[in-house]
């Protein structure tokens, strides 16, 4: 498997890490047992040389998933894992899901979730998808350097929504000379790719890691779901991605990507649209939510499928995703 170097953290890193959203309950959630079984069965395909990134958040699952997360890691005896969870989200009953970058709640947070997983240190430390107006404040940045300076985490990211957010963190640590930023997390995929070079050039400029997550868009990027699927009966996290985008514009766009790869005679879909994530030199590993048994070996053989500079073409023309 294809490995490249995390930013300016020096490791050298697996193409594909895991992503875990889909162990929590986005997707009806899998269970302590599967998700377990799940991570097992991944890390026995990747061998020691490099480290395999597994990303998650307390958000997943109120903090079950970074629990399971710890029992695997101990279960498994390997070092070659790194963590990366975020923070910034309540999982409180009456407030779940509500943004907070305070001071007090991250503090608090980050300390759960090093309890959560029975750890000392995080290797990454992300925020979980703050609006423009913190980033720019930037205050959060000085209090991610304080947890470095505590031996807390290793280095910090931030998981982004927009082009204009992962600028905004770069230029804030760029100007007040902190070195702690060493990746940013972003939806990439071949119907969510455009508008990036900008952030992709700085990023690399800065040696900062970028990190693809949902290169499948929610599982539409597989050969799972048509026309025929009773959507109302889909996880949650299928069904918001329809309110985004209006399932008739995602399968419309779907199927023409359907007839491009007919013309190439390539099967399935999930492994080129994995391909496509990490083909991009920008790109430093791509995080698949694999959350099935049967998925495991199909997203890790994706590095090795050939890709025709021709069909990347015509995935280019392919016009994106655009929000109803």
């Amino acid at each position: 498997m294809e490995t490249r170097i995390f930013g300016k953290t020096g490791k050298e890193v697996y193409i594909l890490g895991l992503g875990t959203y889909g162990h929590g309950e986005a997707y009806g959630g899998i269970g302590r047992k599967n998700s377990i079984s799940v991570m097992n069965k991944v890390i026995e395909q990747i061998p020691n040389n490099a480290f395999f990134l597994i990303d998650t958040a307390p958000r997943y699952y109120s903090g079950k998933v970074e629990e399971w997360i710890g029992e695997f890691i101990k279960e498994s005896g390997r070092e070659n894992i790194l963590i990366a969870t975020k923070g910034g989200r309540h999982i409180e009953q009456d407030r779940i899901n509500e943004k907070d970058f305070s001071p007090y709640f991250l503090r608090q947070d980050l300390e759960n979730s090093l309890k959560r997983q029975d750890v000392n240190k995080y290797f990454l430390y992300q925020l979980h998808n703050p609006d423009l107006q913190i980033i720019k404040d930037g205050k959060v940045f000085d209090l991610l350097e304080s947890f470095r300076d505590k031996g807390k985490i290793e280095w910090y990211g931030i998981s982004i929504n927009n082009p204009e957010e992962g600028i905004a963190a770069i230029e804030y640590c760029e100007n007040k000379g902190l070195d702690g930023l060493a990746a940013i997390q972003v939806i990439y995929n071949i119907l969510q790719k455009n508008g990036l070079e900008t952030l992709f050039q700085s990023a690399h400029k800065h040696e900062i890691a970028i990190i693809a997550r949902e290169p499948l868009l929610r599982g539409f990027l597989t050969d799972k779901y048509s026309k025929y699927t009773k959507f109302e009966n889909c996880p949650e996290a299928v069904k918001k991605e329809i309110k985004l985008y209006g399932k008739n514009q995602i399968l419309s766009k779907v199927n023409k990507l359907k007839k491009v790869l007919s013309n190439y005679d390539i099967k399935p879909m999930n492994q080129l649209a994995i391909k496509f994530a990490i083909s991009n030199p920008y790109v430093t590993l791509a995080i698949p939510g694999i959350n099935r048994s049967e998925y495991i070996q199909s997203d890790l053989d994706s590095p090795h499928l050939k890709i025709h500079q021709s069909l990347l073409k015509e995935i280019e023309n392919i016009s994106d995703l655009e929000k109803c």
